[in-house]
């Protein structure tokens, strides 16, 4: 099958599955088995059993028999024979005879052959015929002896009836079925006769020369000797166009025990043509019966037989009037037409037509089947549709689902008709997903800044609302194990009202729906959410006081409501005991402060200010003020001024007024004129257009796809301060929306303006507050912008010329990120810049000489970028005290003039391309000279140093760091350092790199290791030698790197457009440098942490060689194959930390070996077998082997590890019993150090029986 569904179904269905479903549905079965349980009962036997019971009676035989005959006859027969006999028939003939004959006489023959053929002819006939002949004849003589094994295999094709029953022979017969589909039914009977047990090792059909082995779908077949092993299979054609059909069956033996082998192999072929069908002279208005879906019956089964409709409906299926009489439809076909037509269709068809024609035809004749009757989730859609409805009942009230207008109508419309991920009533995820789209309508998501359905001008930091995709990735959903636990949709303009059914979502542990126009009443079932930890709806229009309700929900820890307009007491408020930050501030709330509010003692934080709170602050408050030993740290309240509406002897900030009334806002400004302008928004657009004119060209204000027109639609109708043309502020927070948008603001690490897992100190950018209070923007008491620092929040795109604009501007850092392009020259007119720090960038292109005007310019920091060109600008800035250049690509001499620098005291230009002497005018500043120079850093060291330098402080090798030269070649001359050939270097560390992995990795010229051997060689340019006593590591460092697709790193690969706040791998610094390696005070390998930088490949097992590695961190990433059993190798290893990753196979049996273990961390990996190596890890404290497919019993042993202080087993296949020895140390019960012990012992069934567990799980569903 092929990894991913076809966009249109199949017209014919397929021979096996494929490895995801059809999108859209097939129009046709499958010939095998679904999955997932049907609503309507498949006509054989599930492939495994559902999880819960269906809505209709189950087709799955009983595994035991009853022990008392059962009152109604059961709708499918039993595997194994009852041993009493039933008071009346059976509806269905038995697989096997029964022990005891029947009361009484069945009225239906059998439709299945015996077991066990007769070795001669009856004496008497039958006295019923049987449905179909017997497949195979009379055995002829044997040829062989006896004691010679036999294994006999006969085959029989039938094509079965409407019925289930089976019908004529499949050979070279025409077939015409107005249904299209016909069932095909091939029956293998294999018998062994012989002495030895025989085993069945292929069956194999192929049709039109494709080839299946019917035994890639069942276990392999042992038959013992005597016995008989019987097989079904069935498969669908189509029969609605003239097409033939050649097939061929063989089944192949042979004996499996020692002794005289035999093998046997017969085949079946057969022709079968189907004709088009031709169409009735009088047609019916529906098919005759809905297709068969066809199912694989179990390895061990007889041929099965379909089940009859029931006789019985469930009482589910009935719905009566007053009358007692029915009076809607059935959800199954009766098992005869009715003989008076119905008044409604049935939701299902009729196995036969009616005996009397409708009453009134109809006006046109459809051309194509209804879509109520396209089957979809096994069922009709519009069974579907209505299941859907009923479930979603128990959610929100049924007139609201019916008013197609509300919320709750267009969120059911688009689950049942809209949503492509086509979700059945019995799924598991209807529900959440339901909600999540009810939130989206109930806010009118269509609005949104971010992430609307459907829009493509919008920015969005994940997946769009309503889209195919899970909804745990759509944006501000965050779940855990596919249940939403996050809710952050914070500043994206939404508005309507919170749905009440979000009260539903049990596990729901974060609201953030603050910074927008949410009016109506806060719902009072959000206090049912038992699990809720913050709760944050500021800055919105919620109006109505705080819900009584809100008590229940004890495990909130941030509640922040201010700026709305709610109104009442807050005495709901001391129920709520874990409150750690509570915001009322800029609300309505009344009355007093109570005093119960000093039960809070986890608060931390309390702003009660510009509210109508008044009276005095209870000393229950003030005594939990940090002043006074307890927590609270802020406490802001209205006691400013003289006659203060609180008083407060104990509060951190005072503010002297509050509003009376508060304003409803307004999510839109195009409505009406703005009242603070004083003109349409259409003027204000045009004339704040023209104002911004003047700092972007009119191009990129045109282009609805540049920054400055993102930056310019921002200002004219979304920032909520809505700026008039004459605001002084105008200018600089449109340059300061503008470089949001040119250095992607919605990546930033901190504060960016959508951010769903960041946090923030300070306010938002793009927030409603003053841009002189968003992060990193610092400003002077006239609100001028003076200062912009964002060191190391991710940067990336480039740096606006705008800039320019902010004439105060004092100091820029922009350091530690990703930006590229070049520096605008124009910051050269920002005559009272002080600061310029732009390092760890990928900035090129030259120094601007525009920068020459920046003349108060104090500070220059370049480094670690890829700035090329020469550094004669310098000499302009004459008041420069600090000048970092290192690791770039400048290049030239260093100019004499740039002693006229005299108030530098650093000067840093190694690891660059300058070169010749350096300046005595430089020279002459050094503060041995009397002057302020105290670092003066450059490449004057080696044999040969690119600059002579006789005053520098520290001299480095010649050797770039983040902008490397050509690398050197071995051919070229030999090296000095190493005092021998090149050839002979090279084959030298070759014989040190075979020494450390296997001679077929080294003759792969693609392997990491010889990739790694190359680089050492001919590009590493520290160019080690054979004998350097750090080559094995550095060697070992870079197999590591090209192992793990290194060039794919998230931070801090060899690639210089990567971002990276350390040095990169395989620079020419010295190892213990790179990213992510600490090394010891001997420069030996101590550890490698890599957690989150998108390792994938494998772990290569060269590390065992780091024989000083004691931490080995490479969690989540990709990482696949195996643990490597050389890892025990590493004796000082302490942590072992490979979560989240994809490894599979065994726990490596060589980790025992190292014993000084103490974290082992492989949880969420695909990680099977025993745990028993465990045991002889005596050092260990942490165990974390959660949501891997290990299994078998916990070891007893592991008592032993008396050290272990968390050790974590759930979501595993781990079962029995939890050994009383690890339960012994359990701090709980003894004085041991085990303290968090967790495992699957939750729930009905636990898998693991544990007495001494800190926490249970319920068992996993669906193990992988």
């Amino acid at each position: 099958p092929t990894g991913t569904p076809s966009l249109a179904p199949s017209l014919l269905p397929t021979s096996f599955p494929s490895a995801m479903p059809s999108y859209p549905p097939s129009s046709s079965p499958s010939a095998l088995p679904s999955f997932k349980s049907s609503e309507i009962p498949s006509p054989e036997p599930s492939v495994e059993p559902t999880k819960s019971p269906s809505s209709v009676p189950t087709t799955m035989p009983s595994l035991k028999p009853s022990s008392v005959p059962t009152l109604l006859p059961s709708a499918q027969p039993s595997v194994s024979p009852s041993g009493n006999p039933t008071n009346s028939p059976s509806a269905l003939p038995t697989q096997n005879p029964s022990l005891q004959p029947s009361a009484f006489p069945s009225n239906v023959p059998s439709i299945i052959w015996s077991s066990y053929p007769s070795e001669s002819p009856s004496v008497n006939p039958s006295p019923l015929p049987t449905a179909w002949p017997s497949s195979f004849s009379t055995a002829p003589t044997s040829n062989r002896p006896s004691s010679q094994c036999s294994i006999g295999v006969t085959m029989q094709c039938v094509v079965l009836l409407e019925d289930g029953s089976s019908g004529h022979d499949c050979g070279s017969l025409a077939l015409r079925d107005d249904e299209c589909l016909v069932q095909i039914q091939f029956r293998y009977l294999i018998l062994n006769d012989g002495p030895t047990e025989a085993q069945i090792t292929e069956i194999i059909r192929s049709r039109n020369s494709v080839q299946m082995n019917f035994l890639d779908y069942v276990p392999t077949l042992s038959i013992s000797s005597g016995n008989v092993q019987v097989l079904t299979e069935t498969v669908t054609i189509y029969a609605c166009m003239t097409q033939t059909f050649d097939s061929m069956a063989r089944v192949s033996g042979v004996s499996t025990h020692s002794g005289p082998t035999c093998s046997s192999t017969t085949s079946y072929r057969f022709s079968l043509t189907t004709v088009a069908s031709i169409p009735s002279s009088n047609p019916v208005l529906f098919p005759t019966a809905m297709p068969i879906l066809p199912t694989l019956p179990p390895s061990n089964s007889l041929p099965p037989s379909r089940p009859a409709t029931s006789l019985r409906p469930s009482t589910s299926e009935i719905e009566s009037n007053e009358h007692g009489q029915r009076n809607h439809p059935t959800s199954r076909p009766s098992s005869s037409p009715s003989s008076q037509p119905t008044s409604s269709p049935s939701s299902q068809l009729s196995s036969s037509p009616s005996a009397q024609p409708s009453s009134s035809s109809t006006a046109n004749p459809s051309s194509s089947p209804s879509n109520s009757l396209i089957p979809i989730c096994g069922m009709p859609s519009q069974v579907r549709s209505e299941g859907i409805s009923n479930k979603l009942t128990n959610v929100s009230q049924s007139n609201l689902l019916l008013d197609e207008s509300s919320a709750q109508g267009k969120a059911l419309s688009w689950i049942k008709d809209g949503d492509e991920k086509i979700l059945c009533p019995d799924d598991g995820g209807l529900v959440q997903r339901y909600l999540s789209a009810l939130l989206y309508y109930s806010m009118n998501g269509d609005s949104w800044h971010a992430c609307a359905s459907g829009t493509s001008m919008t920015s969005c930091a994940g997946i769009r609302f309503l889209s195919p995709d899970d909804e745990c990735s759509w944006y501000g959903i965050s779940c855990t194990g596919g249940t939403i636990r996050e809710i952050n949709l914070e500043n994206n303009n939404l508005q309507g009202s919170i749905p009440t059914e979000l009260s539903v979502l049990a596990d729901l542990e974060v609201i953030k729906l603050e910074d927008g126009f949410i009016g109506g009443s806060i719902p009072s079932p959000i206090g049912k959410l038992s699990k809720l930890k913050e709760l944050s709806l500021d800055k919105n229009a919620l109006s109505g006081p705080l819900p009584a309700e809100l008590a229940s929900a004890t495990h909130l820890q941030k509640l922040d409501i201010s700026e709305n307009d709610l109104t009442g007491d807050i005495n709901v408020l001391m129920h709520l005991t874990e409150l750690k930050e509570l915001y009322l501030h800029s609300t309505s709330v009344t009355g007093t402060i109570p005093y119960s509010l000093g039960v809070l003692t986890n608060l931390w934080t309390l702003a009660v200010h510009s509210t109508r709170l008044s009276g005095v602050m209870p000393d229950s408050i003030c005594n939990n003020t940090w002043a006074r030993g307890g927590k609270l740290q802020h406490l802001w309240a209205d006691c400013g001024g003289e006659n203060p509406k609180i008083s407060c002897s104990c509060c951190t900030k005072c503010l002297t007024s509050a509003p009376t009334s508060l304003p409803t806002r307004a999510p839109t400004v195009s409505t009406a004129p703005t009242t603070t302008c004083n003109m349409e928004p259409s003027q204000r657009l045009n004339e704040i257009d023209a104002v911004l004119s003047s700092l972007s060209s009119a191009a990129t204000m045109n282009d609805t796809n540049t920054f400055q027109r993102l930056a310019l639609d921002w200002i004219i109708s979304n920032d909520k301060l809505h700026l008039c043309p004459d605001d002084d502020s105008l200018i600089q927070r449109y340059v300061l929306a503008v470089l949001y948008y040119s250095t992607y603001g919605d990546d930033w690490r901190l504060c960016s303006e959508s951010a769903l897992h960041s946090d923030c100190l300070s306010i938002r950018f793009l927030s409603a507050e003053d841009e002189c209070t968003w992060y990193g923007v610092s400003c002077d008491e006239q609100g001028r912008v003076r200062g912009i620092d964002f060191e190391g929040n991710n940067l990336q795109g480039s740096i606006p010329s705008e800039l320019s604009a902010l004439a105060y501007l004092e100091k820029l850092s922009l350091e530690d990120g990703g930006l590229r392009g070049e520096i605008p020259a124009s910051l050269g007119t920002l005559s009272k810049l002080q600061v310029l720090d732009l390092d760890y960038n990928s900035l090129s292109g030259p120094i601007p000489p525009g920068l020459a005007s920046a003349t108060q310019l104090q500070v220059l920091d370049l480094n670690d970028n890829l700035l090329t060109g020469g550094i004669d600008v310098l000499a302009h800035l004459t008041s420069l005290k600090q000048v970092y250049l290192h690791s770039t690509g400048v290049s030239g001499t260093i100019p004499a003039n740039l002693g006229t620098l005299t108030e530098i005291v650093n000067f840093d230009v190694h690891s660059t391309r300058l070169y010749g002497t350096m300046p005595e005018s430089i020279c002459d500043n050094n503060q041995a000279n009397g002057g302020n120079l105290q670092h003066l850093w450059a490449d004057c060291n080696g044999e040969s140093p690119k600059i002579v330098c006789s005053c520098c402080t520290k001299c480095f090798t010649p050797a770039p760091t983040h902008f490397p030269t050509t690398a050197p070649t071995v051919s070229l001359q030999p090296t000095a350092q190493c005092n021998m050939d090149p050839a002979k270097r090279s084959e030298d560390i070759l014989a040190v790199s075979s020494s450390l992995s296997d001679a077929a990795r080294m003759n792969d010229t693609d392997s990491p290791q010889m990739m790694a051997f190359d680089w050492i060689v001919s590009e590493d340019a520290r160019y080690l030698c054979p004998n350097d006593t750090l080559l094995a590591q550095r060697y070992i460092l870079a197999v590591f790197y090209y192992s793990t697709k290194g060039n794919d790193w998230g931070k801090c690969s060899s690639d210089l457009d990567v971002h990276c706040e350390s040095t990169p791998f395989l620079s020419a610094e010295d190892e213990c440098t790179w990213y992510g390696v600490t090394c010891n005070a001997d420069g030996f390998v101590q550890k490698i942490e890599f957690e989150s930088n998108n390792l994938r490949g494998q772990i290569p097992p060269e590390l065992s060689a780091l024989a000083y590695l004691e931490v080995l961190s490479l969690e989540d990433g990709g990482i696949s194959g195996q643990i490597p059993d050389s890892l025990g190798m590493l004796l000082k290893l302490r942590v072992l930390d490979l979560d989240y990753n994809s490894l599979s196979g065994h726990i490596p049996s060589g980790l025992a070996s190292a014993t000084q273990l103490q974290v082992l961390d492989l949880n969420d990996n695909l990680l099977t077998g025993g745990i028993d190596v465990l045991a002889q890890l005596k050092s260990l404290k942490e165990i974390y082997l959660h949501s891997t497919s290990i299994s078998g019993t916990i070891p007893s042993a592991l008592g032993a590890l008396t050290e272990l202080w968390a050790m974590d087993v759930h979501s595993t296949n781990l079962v029995g019993t939890m050994p009383s020895t690890i339960c012994s140390n359990n701090k709980l019960t003894s004085e041991s150090s085990l303290e968090h012990l967790w495992a699957d012992c939750g729930g009905s069934d636990p898998l693991i029986s544990c007495t001494c567990c800190t926490k249970c799980f319920s068992a996993p569903e669906g193990r992988v």
